[in-house]
């Protein structure tokens, strides 16, 4: 699923340029503008891939050619039926599905949820610069109710070009046999290496090296650092200077350094986010639950080896933040050493995170802000494993006091598929007890893992194309409380527990995590 979830959801710069009819831009509210239709396009195919009854029939719809064909087909549907329903012309879909397509039938009623749904998302998302108007405009308000009723009641010809035509549609049990038997067939074994096949795309070529070059951010830097000092003779005149600049800025502990929205779209982030591909959803769509007119802290859920997911969901523009929560600047969270390590800082800096000390933490909680906390840390990154989530959680205090402290709203956010980009070993007590003293002695630590490599499947530093899916559910609001009691941190902390566990529980079966498991220590 991973690969093709890339290809529907991220290459949202894959569509052609449609015809002249197309290119007639009107009011985003109608719909028929084709920047409005792309949009709906890719909101519905997320709401494909996340729905049971719909997710085998979008997991892999053969190549990107074929890929590409289905959005430019869907986006012609949309535009059409905003229009006045345009005869578009519907081509025949498998003959199973054409006989499901009825006003009963489960299919029609998948797509229609699934065409409401994205129409909705982009109704209050995009309409963000106009929602005033939505309630102060009687006549605007009709507008969009009327857009709702209309793809609610979707007609079966709209709703038959939702759906892969022949030549696209693969029965999922014969897809993943063809695809295994494939990977089989390109893979070369060399003793215990398998080794990728010259035959891989051009574009995972390209996701792979961008991914490559994510991960060396931090050690390139410390050996550019190393370099320079080594040959200090040379170096020193600007060295000195910029070492004692990085010494005495205080931006990342008094909320952080503005952010650079170029340096946060960077195409290098894009490419890095769809070699999982890593998916930012939000559970709520109400756009009141997000206003810039006050602070929220955001708890990021689990660790995992390097919080991947929290890095391209948060940290970038890769999975689209601003669209899904606009007026909101996300402040991410990371080590203190990690923001004071020269060069890698200049880095980060501009995509807006900070150290996570309590200081710097409550002075990013300002109206407007989103501050990102990995709240298990180092603790939690060592029960890191496959298929199993142990979070450290019922430990934690000051994320709870600090919240009411600030008054901030508390939002759960979970990180489905964190702990299956690597693979961990399995240690022995000796090496967990060594590895907690050396975590009490730095304030960090790492389990024992691998990955794959850059021409290997099998063994490497880089982690594995599996899906990684950032959901962030319902904030909680909280009043402030300067002097919050024991009491009040405790019955604060089980509600957040509890939401979290819900938000769990209700996307582990929609995005195949049926057999995770969730552990709160």
């Amino acid at each position: 699923m991973g690969s093709s979830a890339s290809r529907i959801i991220e290459r949202r710069d894959a569509f052609p340029e449609e015809g002249a009819a197309e290119q007639a831009a009107t009011a985003d509210l109608s719909l028929d503008s084709l920047e409005a239709a792309r949009s709906v396009v890719d909101k519905f195919l997320v709401e494909a891939l996340l729905d049971s009854a719909l997710r085998g029939l979008y997991v892999d719809c053969g190549s990107v050619g074929s890929v590409q064909r289905l959005k430019r087909r869907l986006v012609e549907a949309v535009l059409c039926a905003a229009r006045g329903g345009v005869d578009f012309g519907v081509p025949k879909p498998a003959l199973r599905l054409q006989q499901q397509i009825h006003d009963d039938g489960d299919v029609s009623k998948e797509l229609r949820a699934c065409l409401k749904a994205a129409v909705e998302e982009h109704l209050v998302v995009n309409g963000a610069t106009t929602i005033t108007s939505f309630l102060e405009s009687p006549k605007e308000a009709q507008k969009a109710a009327k857009i709702l009723r209309e793809w609610e009641a979707a007609d079966k010809a709209l709703l038959l070009r939702c759906l892969p035509t022949d030549a696209e549609l693969t029965s999922p049990e014969k897809l993943e046999k063809d695809m295994a038997r494939r990977e089989d067939e390109r893979q070369t074994q060399v003793g215990p290496l398998k080794l990728t096949p010259l035959s891989v795309p051009l574009y995972r070529r390209r996701q792979t090296f961008s991914c490559l070059i994510f991960a060396l951010l931090l050690p390139g830097s410390i050996l550019i650092n190393c370099i320079f000092l080594w040959y200090w003779k040379y170096t020193w005149y600007f060295l000195v200077p910029y070492y004692v600049y990085v010494a005495m800025d205080r931006k990342p502990w008094t909320g952080g350094q503005q952010v650079l929205d170029s340096w946060r779209r960077f195409s290098l982030w894009k490419q890095c986010a769809g070699y999982f591909p890593v998916t930012l959803i939000r559970a709520n769509l109400n756009k009141e639950c997000f206003t810039p007119d006050k602070p929220y802290l955001f708890g990021y859920h689990p660790h995992g080896v390097l919080a991947t997911g929290a890095a391209l969901a948060f940290g970038s523009e890769a999975c689209g933040w601003s669209e899904r929560f606009p007026g909101l600047t996300p402040r991410l969270c990371t080590l203190n050493l990690t923001v004071s390590i020269p060069i890698f800082r200049e880095l980060i800096a501009p995509m807006g995170v900070i150290p996570a000390s309590e200081r710097a933490v409550a002075a990013a909680l300002r109206p407007g802000n989103a501050v990102v906390l990995v709240v298990g840390g180092a603790a939690e990154a060592l029960d890191a494993s496959c298929g199993k989530y142990v979070l450290t959680l019922r430990r934690r205090r000051g994320f709870f006091r600090l919240a009411l402290q600030r008054g901030a709203t508390l939002v759960p956010t979970f990180g489905f598929g964190e702990n299956d980009i690597f693979d961990f070993v399995q240690l022995t007590s000796r090496q967990r007890q060594l590895q907690d003293a050396f975590k009490n002695i730095t304030g960090f630590t790492m389990p024992l893992f691998h990955g794959r490599g850059v021409f290997s499947y099998n063994y490497g530093m880089l982690p594995h194309r599996r899906p990684v899916t950032v959901v962030v559910g319902e904030p909680i609001d909280i009043k402030e409380n300067p002097n919050p009691t024991k009491e009040d941190i405790d019955r604060l902390r089980e509600n957040y527990i509890n939401s979290l566990t819900a938000l769990f529980e209700e996307y582990k079966p929609r995005l195949a995590e049926k057999n995770a498991e969730l552990i709160i220590i």
